[in-house]
């Protein structure tokens, strides 16, 4: 058995029932991929569209045809066209012009792209991602995305042997991540909220409402005599459905995957443990 399929197997035996393995392939050839594909795997991330592209070409559909393909890089509005049409998941969306351009495609195109929020949890300035009040402003916030499904958080912890950090960054992102899981947990239940025209702010905010959520609304002038604006503006997010499928924490990679699943990762992105060192 080859160092590919060992690992994979090794793996599988290792990961929780409820955590997948993402092999990110990006930097290494067709032959790797067919190898690990072999050894049953069948979810793949790339980095680069042009390489993705390439790559699923290059690949016989009919015989590799249930491949899940994610995209994890940074991915620049002006090469949507070359990753889109082929990924299940864009794992790093990591600003809202990325994010209307995705639901843009989408609509053009008569598809729901997957995706997750990017979080920048690690101390390195140069790692892309929302902060926490941006995620919650693009999930809670007044627009309306008809081509994008929000299925979760993605982050990257800082790159450091220190394991205290390392952990440290994967509580903020779970603890976001569980904050959010909860307040959604209402989703297209409007039943399930006790609010009337003379509730008080804090009657709502006790159900799980994120602070900056409520502070958003204050600032918009939303409270004080006019909670029935705050009743219909939940009434119609609940409907929308924003957040029934919120459930994917993309946390761990290599060298961190199992500090990771101690903090709850559904997927974790592993390339260097299966492929060794990129080839090119």
């Amino acid at each position: 058995m080859s160092h590919i399929s060992e690992t994979i197997e090794k793996l599988n035996r290792e990961l929780p029932p409820d955590t997948r393995l993402v092999a990110v392939s990006k930097f290494h050839p067709l032959e790797s991929i067919i190898e690990a594909y072999s050894a049953g795997q069948r979810v793949f991330a790339e980095s680069r569209p042009q390489e993705l592209a390439a790559k699923v070409k290059e690949l016989d559909g009919q015989k590799y045809g249930d491949i899940e393909w994610h995209f994890i890089g940074h991915l620049q509005t002006n090469k949507l066209k070359m990753v889109l049409p082929y990924v299940t998941m864009v794992q790093s969306v990591d600003s809202i012009r990325l994010l209307e351009a995705i639901d843009a495609w989408g609509v053009q195109n008569g598809r729901v792209i997957d995706v997750l929020l990017e979080y920048h949890i690690a101390q390195e300035e140069a790692k892309q991602g929302f902060t926490r009040e941006e995620i919650l402003s693009v999930l809670f916030g007044h627009s309306t995305y008809n081509g994008v499904r929000f299925r979760g958080l993605m982050g990257m912890a800082t790159f450091t042997d220190d394991e205290a950090a390392v952990r440290d960054d994967f509580r903020k992102i779970k603890e976001l991540f569980d904050e959010i899981s909860a307040f959604a947990g209402h989703n297209g239940d409007a039943s399930s909220w006790d609010i009337s025209k003379n509730a008080d702010i804090s009657d709502i905010a006790a159900d799980g409402m994120p602070a900056e959520v409520q502070a958003g609304w204050m600032a918009d002038g939303k409270v004080d005599g006019m909670v029935e604006r705050i009743v219909k503006e939940m009434t119609e997010w609940m409907a929308e459905g924003r957040l029934s499928a919120f459930d994917q924490l993309s946390i761990g990679m290599t060298g961190d995957y199992r500090i990771a699943i101690e903090y709850g990762s559904t997927m974790v992105r592993i390339g260097t443990m299966i492929f060794g060192e990129r080839q090119y």
